[in-house]
């Protein structure tokens, strides 16, 4: 009698998650695949919309509400809740719920990779490890960006307000440095950011600071420098991040 031929691999992410649940606990990471399942809440919908409309403490109730109703759930569709909830208070700079709102997780869903690189964003940021924060950042940009990420929306969310944690963070960074220097020459930004002197000054200038061409001194602006709009927001960049993360840990060093 002939041998059956070999069950196929799981391949969906409900496969994936079904294969878990039948094996109990293992060692070995779950693939990349695994970050997010294939449906999500109804509360996702507008949890997008809010993102799109930078209406973050608006998204902050919603997510909070709907992931408090499913407190006790194991499935990998909170993710579709909790990450865009947890980048939300990054972007608030507010990290004790952030913390939190991957504390409550279940053990199941906090081995994800998407839950991992959260986590050790919101680490990077809440200790302040300003060399650590870029890469994290972009590790979790690029997990969202790859072609294999379950769920496009999801993916496609998570993109945006990471690249708008990047513009916060800019803005916050630059307030720091306007406390710290009344003026700053651009040969001494440029050993602080290791960066072209153009892309400096066009970003400093974005934020309000006056560049003396002839003596090449920045002056940083006082302060009181507006919130940054929301179509800045959304141009902001994983190499401006960079600059910030840079000038910061110099600055503090």
């Amino acid at each position: 009698m002939a041998n059956a031929p070999p069950t196929p691999p799981p391949t969906t992410a409900t496969e994936l998650h079904d294969q878990s649940r039948s094996q109990g606990s293992s060692s070995n990471p779950p693939p990349p695949s695994s970050a997010a399942p294939d449906t999500f809440p109804p509360s996702f919908p507008l949890i997008v919309d809010l993102a799109s409309k930078a209406q973050y403490r608006e998204l902050i109730r919603k997510a909070e509400e709907t992931d408090v109703l499913s407190n006790t759930s194991r499935s990998p569709s909170r993710l579709f809740t909790v990450s865009p909830l947890v980048l939300t208070y990054l972007i608030l700079d507010d990290i004790p719920p952030a913390q939190y709102a991957l504390a409550r997780l279940p053990d199941s869903l906090s081995s994800l990779p998407l839950t991992k690189a959260l986590f050790d964003l919101v680490v990077a940021t809440a200790e302040r490890q300003y060399s650590k924060i870029y890469s994290r950042a972009e590790a979790l940009f690029n997990l969202a960006s790859q072609p294999d990420f379950p769920d496009v929306k999801l993916a496609s969310l998570i993109v945006n307000l990471v690249t708008n944690f990047f513009e916060a963070f800019r803005h916050r960074a630059f307030v720091l440095l306007s406390k710290a220097y009344s003026s700053l020459p651009l040969s001494l930004a440029q050993v602080y950011l290791n960066l072209p002197g153009d892309q400096i000054i066009r970003v400093a200038e974005q934020h309000g600071w006056k560049f003396d061409a002839l003596s090449q001194i920045l002056e940083p602006r006082a302060t009181t420098a507006p919130v940054p709009s929301t179509d800045n927001l959304a141009s902001s960049s994983l190499s401006t991040f960079r600059f910030i993360a840079d000038s910061v840990a110099e600055l503090e060093a």
